[in-house]
């Protein structure tokens, strides 16, 4: 919720209500507190965050990613002086340099996935797009996404924030859940923008949301931040379903209307029998 204070700033708050009854009377108090320090020590926290991951993949494009291309090509020249000497430490040598290569798409991968994209004024369905084609290289899934009436934000902070989100949910639903198909949908309207994440996994345990780990802690204080409700339940059949709802009232987005055509990206023709349809 947000307050009004008397020079006319805005600010965050918590309220709390309580009921009383007192000589047959119902009362209502409420407790207001501003929280304008908290959300300043997570945006801190999501800053920190952010550089770490930047570092990470920093060090691994330009660090290991070099030296395994350092590797490659000392072991590709090593299996051309064996290919005439001895034929199974060649075909052996062959292998390694392969296995080389592999592990340096990997990495670069990796890297790709942690440096935060450049964005632009479309910038969330086309980092989307991105992260959905990484997705399906890194992980070996099949990623699908669609788009109606994508939004149109004015800065990139909210951009980020979503972007980060839909990651962390995929990344969930491979190591988490052993899903092996992942949906995103974007929708827009003036009323309210909805990015929905779904996986066919094996969906949340009992209990999973007081052991949540520091992933799902994250997307929670990013949804926060850019005043958007985060909802993270159980599939009606299985998986998991992550919704981010960002109200319109907001005005952090304008929507570019698509004439009510859905449109099918990433080359993947869009399935509506995936569970959470």
């Amino acid at each position: 919720m947000k307050g009004l204070r008397k020079n006319g700033e805005i600010f965050p708050l918590y309220l709390a209500v309580s009921e009383v009854q007192l000589d047959n009377t119902t009362m209502y108090t409420g407790i207001v507190r501003d929280i304008s320090e908290e959300r300043r020590l997570e945006l801190e926290i999501m800053r920190i965050s952010d550089y770490e991951r930047r570092s990470i993949g920093q060090d691994l494009h330009d660090g290991l990613g070099q030296m395994l291309t350092g590797i490659g090509l000392m072991s590709q020249n090593l299996a051309k002086k064996l290919e005439d000497v001895h034929g199974d430490a060649f075909e052996q040598a062959k292998e390694i340099t392969g296995l080389i290569r592999e592990a340096d798409q990997y990495a670069r991968g990796l890297s790709r996935g942690l440096v935060p994209v450049q964005f632009d004024e479309m910038g969330l369905p086309n980092s989307i797009r991105r992260l959905v084609k990484n997705a399906e290289r890194i992980f070996g899934i099949r990623c699908l996404y669609r788009e109606h009436n994508p939004p149109v934000f004015e800065d990139s902070v909210t951009v980020e924030h979503l972007y980060r989100i839909t990651q962390e949910a995929i990344s969930n639903a491979v190591k988490h859940g052993k899903a092996d198909t992942v949906r995103i949908t974007l929708v827009g309207s003036k009323d309210h923008m909805r990015l929905r994440i779904v996986d066919n996994g094996i969906g949340l345990e009992s209990g999973w949301d007081e052991a949540e780990g520091i992933g799902v802690k994250i997307m929670n204080y990013r949804a926060r931040l850019i005043g958007a409700n985060m909802e993270i339940n159980n599939n009606f059949k299985r998986g998991v379903v992550v919704t981010c709802t960002l109200s319109g009232t907001t005005g952090a987005y304008t929507i570019q209307e698509t004439a009510g055509k859905e449109e099918k990206t990433v080359n993947q023709t869009y399935d509506q029998n995936l569970p959470g349809g």
